[in-house]
């Protein structure tokens, strides 16, 4: 069966209040590096990479990846590597440029689009 990624690290945050860090792109590209290929280098996941250092990690850009991997027609799985913080309704993970991006109580084809207010929220199902 076919099978997609998507691979999201966030060092840097623009003015969102929130800190730098140092080690999430390099997460990122570790994790591609681990599953984009099998052990005896037969191709495993096809693989998209979204990073502070080569992108700008906004709503759009993230919403229209994300679109992207979950209306793909086989295995898919989503690593995001940054801010983000657990909660009793599901997870948060922030953007570049925003405060919280994606609010999910389960990782499955039915889950909230990013946004770019803490208030606004928008369904996929």
């Amino acid at each position: 069966m076919a099978k997609r990624a998507l691979f999201v690290g966030i060092n840097h945050y623009d003015n969102s209040g929130l800190s730098d860090l140092s080690g999430c792109i390099g997460d990122a590209y570790a994790m591609h590096e681990v599953l984009s290929r099998h052990g005896d280098n037969r191709p495993n996941y096809d693989c998209l990479m979204l990073t502070s250092d080569t992108s700008r990690m906004t709503r759009v850009n993230l919403r229209s990846a994300l679109l992207e991997l979950f209306a793909f027609d086989g295995d898919v799985l989503f690593y995001f590597s940054g801010h983000g913080s657990l909660e009793e309704t599901g997870g948060i993970l922030s953007v570049r440029t925003a405060s919280p991006v994606i609010r999910a109580s389960t990782w499955t084809k039915s889950f909230v689009l990013p946004m770019d207010h803490e208030h606004d929220l928008f369904w996929l199902s």
